[in-house]
């Protein structure tokens, strides 16, 4: 840093002026060079995807990425199928113009390549619709002819939604229960798998402080996560008797009383929930397992409070597809692209996807530093790595078959709908056009693919036992449909204490105001005056001197039946007394010059509103809470709503809780 200090003697220093910024390429360039980069490396790509096999398929559609296409292959896409393994891996993505006859091309080449690499036909097909037929095979089974040994299975997840269907809602309180126990009557947990489970949690939470005297089967049980058990344990499916008969018993107990929840809502649409459970029983043998066909295989161990679990990766239903699905938007930048761009994303996206899930697949670790996805690379380095050292430096890596000519993506739409292949040789002037038509903006979309509606209620008693009786939400009964609610205190009104007043001769005489805009009441004679309610006749002295009121003496809450009485300004009997102006508002005093009045029940504080009428505020307060639950979107009032009115009602005055006559109004 350059200073300069005249008193120290220092010079100023002079620095060289930083270069300029450069100017960084635009996110439209990157692309173009990215996707010059995968065209050529276009059939080393397509090579490798077309030599991934397996011996459990698996088969899903999606729709959302058809959206992505753009230009003239705009609209003629429907679906985008793909076909996957017990790894994870996708054999085939396509898109066509039909689920059905549309795939037989797809079909007859997956076929065919495993004849030409002379791979065993895959046992089990997983797919979500055309599992099964009351005669014959299914149109599925028919193209895949050349395997007659593949066995149809429909995947549980799919299974389980068409049985969701017939509830009413899916943010009902005993949905994730319902959902759990499907789950339970339809799997059961391997006995030594679980058992060694529960020991490593329960020795886990030993060592993190807590007593062995007080850990439970029931807290250790409910330590454990529904990610520890499906990476712990195994399952299998129960049987289809077993599972008809749990399933049976599930629908019927949640279709009466143990089905309603806090409000008295069933889970279930009655007619409908049976007439899915008719449909879909007939697909309940489905869904078991096949009894020689290992599912899962074992990746690892984990030490866990001291004990070594196995971890286990499952090849069961097509949870795989869907995941793949899910990320299949991603490959993809933006919310549109072109046909040439479309396929180029994809493949890469593909090719990508795979080595990933081959990886991951491995036994052995790879230990080495190299991170590419380049086949050709890597095989140039393990040949010269080879010559050099005798041993390659990948030794897992083997490069792929060749290509077996089948389309994939895009192409296999263009042939589908008779339209011509697009052209992608590096350099020519339409890829080159195609290339740089470039649209990056983000469309955000919710994920499509599996999801977890288990809830926290999965826990181990839900999803191991289906036999135990089912948890009961406790709700209010129908006499009191408020057991549940809180209850809104409302405050006691506060006691007045009794003000004496001191003797008359004591008082300072002070002059009153006339009440402003308060019209005189004139009284009949002495004679004809109503005698109040509840009080004695006052006797009055006949040469009782003038009584003038402090109006600093607090004031006193009069019962709202007692009128106000004004006195006449001439009051004939006695003559003796002058003219009394008593306001509206001033209490009855009580004197020792008075006879003792009769003692009257305290009445609650009555607040008075902004025009001067007592109560009007609390009818307000209910009016406006009532006119504000207009705006709510919902039909059915919450229960602190539902307090909050009561309590507002219970803090009327008795005159306003009376019921309007017909064709009176309400006073003012």
């Amino acid at each position: 840093m350059g200073f300069r200090n005249n008193n120290l003697g220092l010079q100023q220093m002079s620095f060289q002026r930083p270069p300029d910024p450069v100017e960084l390429p635009s996110y439209k360039w990157l692309l173009t060079v990215y996707s010059k980069d995968i065209l050529h490396r276009l059939d080393d790509i397509k090579a490798a995807i077309t030599s991934t096999y397996g011996s459990i398929l698996k088969m899903d559609s999606t729709k959302k990425i058809t959206k992505k296409l753009s230009g003239p292959a705009k609209g003629t896409a429907q679906w985008m199928t793909s076909v996957g393994n017990e790894f994870g891996q996708v054999l085939i993505s396509v898109l066509t113009t039909d689920e059905g006859n549309g795939l037989d091309a797809m079909t007859a080449g997956l076929v065919e390549r495993y004849r030409r690499a002379g791979v065993s036909p895959p046992t089990v097909l997983y797919v979500d619709c055309h599992c099964c037929k009351e005669a014959g095979d299914t149109k599925l089974k028919q193209r895949f002819g050349g395997w007659p040994g593949i066995i149809i299975r429909l995947d549980i997840w799919h299974f389980m939604r068409r049985l969701a269907g017939g509830v009413t809602t899916d943010a009902h309180q005993l949905y994730p229960i319902f959902m759990a126990r499907l789950s339970a009557c339809i799997f059961e947990w391997d006995a030594e798998d679980l058992a060694l489970l529960r020991r490593a949690k329960r020795e886990q939470l030993t060592k993190e402080g807590l007593p062995t005297a007080s850990l439970t089967d029931v807290i250790v049980d409910n330590c454990i996560t529904k990610a520890e058990l499906a990476l712990h344990c195994r399952r299998r499916t129960r049987g289809t008797d077993n599972t008809i008969r749990l399933l049976g018993k599930l629908i019927e107990e949640l279709s009466g009383p143990k089905g309603r929840d806090a409000m008295g809502v069933g889970l279930f649409e009655p007619v409908r929930i049976q007439h899915l459970w008719n449909i879909q029983k007939r697909h309940v043998g489905c869904i078991q397992d096949l009894p020689d066909v290992p599912l899962y295989t074992q990746t690892g161990t984990l030490n866990k409070g001291g004990v070594a679990l196995k971890t286990y990766r499952c090849a069961r239903g097509s949870t795989s597809l869907e995941s793949f699905h899910c990320h299949l938007a991603r490959f993809i930048p933006g919310n549109s692209a072109n046909s040439l761009n479309f396929q180029i994303y994809l493949l890469e996206g593909l090719f990508r996807w795979n080595k990933d899930r081959a990886a991951a697949a491995l036994a052995v670790g790879d230990d080495s530093r190299l991170r590419t996805y380049s086949g050709e690379l890597v095989y140039a380095v393990n040949t010269n790595y080879t010559a050099l050292f005798g041993v390659p430096l990948i030794p897992g890596f083997s490069p792929p078959a060749a290509y077996t000519g089948e389309l994939i993506g895009v192409q296999y739409l263009l042939r589908q709908s008779r339209q011509p292949l697009e052209d992608m040789t590096p350099g020519s002037p339409r890829t080159s056009e195609l290339l740089e038509d470039i649209s990056v903006e983000q469309e955000v979309e919710e994920d499509e693919g599996f999801i977890d509606t288990l809830g926290e209620e999965a826990i181990v008693d839900v999803l191991v036992a289906p036999d135990a009786e089912l948890p009961v939400i406790h709700r209010p009964t129908p006499q009191d449909p408020r057991a549940q609610l809180p209850t809104v205190q409302v405050p006691t009104p506060p006691q007045l204490s009794t003000v004496q007043l001191p003797t008359p001769p004591q008082l300072p005489t002070v002059q009153l105001p006339t009440p402003p805009q308060l019209p005189a009441v004139q009284l009949p004679t002495p004679p004809q005056l109503p005698t109040p309610p509840q009080l004695p006749a006052v006797q009055v002295p006949p040469q009782l001197p003038a009584v003038q009121v402090s109006p600093q003496l607090p004031a006193v809450q009069v019962p709202p039946q007692l009128p106000t009485v004004q006195l006449p300004p001439q009051l004939p009997t006695p003559p003796q007394l002058s003219t009394v102006q008593v306001p509206p508002q001033l209490p009855a005093v009580q004197g020792p010059f008075l006879l003792p009045a009769a003692p009257t029940p305290p009445a609650p504080p009555v607040r008075a509103s902004g025009h001067g009428i007592p109560g009007l505020a609390r009818a307000d307060e209910l009016a406006e809470y009532l006119v504000e639950l207009r705006s709510q979107t919902s039909l059915v009032l919450s229960p602190q709503q539902e307090d909050t009115i009561v309590g507002l009602w219970q803090n009327l005055d008795p005159y306003d809780k009376e019921k309007l006559k017909s064709g009176s109004t309400p006073a003012q």
